[in-house]
């Protein structure tokens, strides 16, 4: 099991079971579950965590770990409320592009690539191409810069490079080169992090309204690896990843309207 926490804003502890075999019964039967922070403490050299499951609210669990909350390298989860103190050895790992190998075993494992474990170990399998490799693509002259969507809540900046697209929310994309005849409008967005995160996709829309105006539309997040390696900018960019999460699968359910942003270069005071 792999353990994120907080990789998007408000999306809380995030549990990715490798296999439906390894998710207890006692929880729906997903491979990706979420839980939610209600309670944290420091006792010795520990912080112990009580975290409560984001749809079975009678399911907890304690996370322990030893680094400031604010960046938690190392934890280690109980199924359950009873936290444990005893000592026990920890690892860290970082995914650095996304032609990389889920398991650390697979280079153990490389007699298996003809069998199904290859969907797992793409790098050692030759089964992936680097971002190096694939390319990245450009945003055109017209859409550089600073650019902000204003709103009665707050505003939003978005800094838009000749490689790469930087929001205050999600952080810093870059532009990755698929190729695609259905969607030559749309883009594929990449970020990768340092901090043990899994590289995530999304997919942006972009047409200009004025010299100063455009309308701009991002598409959900998705979480690396893709389903499969095949037609990856259609699986990012389907219109279905333009809808709310909330209603995403419903009966009638709409894609989000494109926003506009205003060049903060033809904004005077």
């Amino acid at each position: 099991m792999r353990i994120e926490s907080e990789c998007d804003r408000g999306e809380g502890i995030t549990f990715e079971f490798r296999r439906e075999e390894c998710i207890p019964k006692e929880l729906p039967q997903k491979l990706f579950q979420r839980a939610h922070c209600v309670a944290h403490w420091t006792q010795d050299n520990y912080t112990f965590i009580i975290l409560q499951h984001a749809e079975v609210h009678t399911k907890w669990f304690c996370l322990r770990t030893s680094d400031p909350l604010n960046d938690i390298r190392n934890a280690y989860l109980w199924l359950k409320v009873i936290c444990d103190t005893s000592e026990k050895p920890s690892t860290e790992r970082t995914f650095s592009s996304t032609c990389a190998d889920e398991l650390e075993l697979c280079p153990e494992m490389i007699h298996y690539c003809s069998m199904a474990y290859s969907m797992h170990c793409t790098h050692t399998c030759g089964q992936c191409l680097s971002e190096n490799q694939i390319g990245e693509c450009t945003f055109q002259e017209q859409y550089r810069g600073t650019w902000i969507e204003s709103s009665s809540h707050a505003d939003v900046n978005f800094n838009i490079h000749a490689y790469s697209l930087h929001t205050e929310n999600h952080g810093k994309y870059d532009c990755l080169n698929l190729e695609s005849q259905h969607m030559k409008d749309r883009r594929v967005l990449l970020e990768l992090f340092s901090n043990g995160c899994l590289p995530r996709y999304a997919c942006v829309e972009m047409a200009k309204v004025t010299s100063s105006v455009m309308k701009f539309r991002l598409g959900n997040r998705l979480t690396w690896p893709l389903p499969s390696l095949k037609n990856q900018k259609e699986e990012v960019c389907k219109s279905d990843n333009f809808k709310s999460r909330e209603t995403y699968g419903a009966k009638n359910a709409k894609e989000r309207p494109a926003k506009l942003l205003v060049n903060t270069g033809n904004i005077r005071e």
